[in-house]
């Protein structure tokens, strides 16, 4: 009798274990089994590059990206505003017979204290430097828009394919970028995220699709009576940089709240657009300083195995998703704000390291009776020690 009954608990549980499609090894990787007639794949999660299929809904084609330091838990604060180190960075610009035109400062409601300064110089370029960030835009950046060539497509490098310029190279181009975000006292600035050689042929071929025309054919707004149509010639040709931001070499990708129900993230990046004969654009968009010394604290990274199934538990029924594909996975820190200030916008916070999942979604749609399908490129931050999983941002 005994033996019959374990031997009915031996077959519940086998019968169980093939229903769930799953089974360990006895190293406890796991192993996902597919559909009938596909064979068993085996997801190990050590691996620099994963491939397999999670469930009916998510798939992973990633690389993924460790960190070979240590995670330590850092107190940051935004840098705040120093006038006389604001106006030192504003000369930077003011060269070649380029001077400075106007300058305003608006002060902080709550404390009186500064919060932005706005540069304007004889050229039409501009800088501003704020509380939490650093821009500095050349009226070719503003005539041209070299971010909307990057944002309009998808494909980027079908379209914008070449590795280098023509008698300037990439990087020479590079350099160029650091020393001026050394100038600016932008620090941390980390490895090349990606980057852009933007040669006239292709740009020209770009803006002169209709779908683009409105947006990057002229100068300006199209109801304007002073645009002036855009026309790209090698000596307009630029590099378009977007560089990690680091600390001790682990890069600060998001910044956002500890709080779920607070809707605030920040991507933590440099971009750099490079032109053959000086700088077009600047924008460090999270001027931090470590304020707080590195701590043991706040420093575990749940496993990799534990974020995808938190992930794929996070948007297993989202409505309207049809496929979800992951393409990269990477170790970063994650700055939470742990004060918000009157804007809900994070001041000091505490890093955390976080799994970065970057994927895209595959999802549909009805409107007036048809049906639409479109894929968006989304970011997710994931650390199960900490009950942190959020979505940061998307893209069409």
């Amino acid at each position: 009798m005994v033996i019959r009954k374990r031997m009915r608990i031996a077959a519940a549980v086998l019968v169980m274990c093939t229903m769930a499609g799953c089974s360990l090894f006895p190293d406890g990787t796991r192993v996902v089994e597919k559909d009938a007639g596909e064979s068993t794949q085996q997801i190990d999660y050590n691996s620099n590059h994963i491939k397999s299929t999670v469930s009916d809904v998510l798939e992973i084609d990633a690389d993924v990206y460790r960190t070979d330091k240590e995670f330590k838990s850092y107190t940051i604060d935004y840098s705040g505003v120093d006038s006389a180190t604001a106006d030192k960075h504003a000369d930077v610009f003011a060269q070649d017979g380029k001077e400075l035109s106007d300058r305003k400062e608006i002060l902080d409601k709550t404390t009186g204290n500064v919060r932005n300064i706005m540069y304007k110089y004889s050229d039409g370029s501009s800088y501003t430097e704020t509380f939490s960030m650093k821009m500095y835009t050349s009226k070719d950046a503003s005539d041209r828009k070299y971010s909307l060539y990057v944002r309009l497509e998808k494909d980027k490098k079908d379209y914008l394919p070449l590795d280098e310029l023509e008698d300037f190279s990439k990087e020479e181009a590079e350099k160029r970028a650091r020393q001026y975000c050394d100038k600016l006292g932008i620090t941390g600035v980390g490895d090349v995220i990606e980057y852009f050689a933007m040669d006239a042929s292709h740009m020209t071929e770009i803006m002169n699709r209709e779908e683009n025309v409105q947006d990057l054919k002229y100068s300006g707004s199209l109801k304007s009576d002073n645009k002036e149509e855009i026309t790209w010639n090698k000596k307009d040709e630029v590099y378009d940089f977007l560089f990690y931001k680091n600390i001790e070499g682990i890069p600060v990708a998001w910044a956002g709240a500890k709080s779920n129900n607070v809707n605030y993230s920040n991507a933590c990046y440099v971009r750099v657009v490079v032109g053959r004969d000086d700088i077009k654009s600047i924008a460090d968009n999270y001027t931090y300083n470590i304020t707080g010394g590195s701590s043991p604290e706040n420093n575990q990274l749940c496993t990799l195995e534990d974020a995808i199934t938190a992930f794929n538990t996070d948007n297993q029924y989202s409505g309207g998703i049809m496929k979800m594909k992951i393409t990269e996975i990477r170790q970063v820190y994650c700055p939470l704000a742990k004060v918000m200030d009157d804007y809900y916008r994070g001041t000091e916070a505490v890093t955390y390291p976080v799994w970065q999942i970057t994927y895209e979604v595959e999802s549909a749609t009805v409107k007036d009776g048809t049906a639409y399908r479109g894929v968006t490129k989304s970011t997710y931050i994931i650390n199960t020690t900490y009950n942190i999983s959020r979505k940061m941002d998307s893209q069409s």
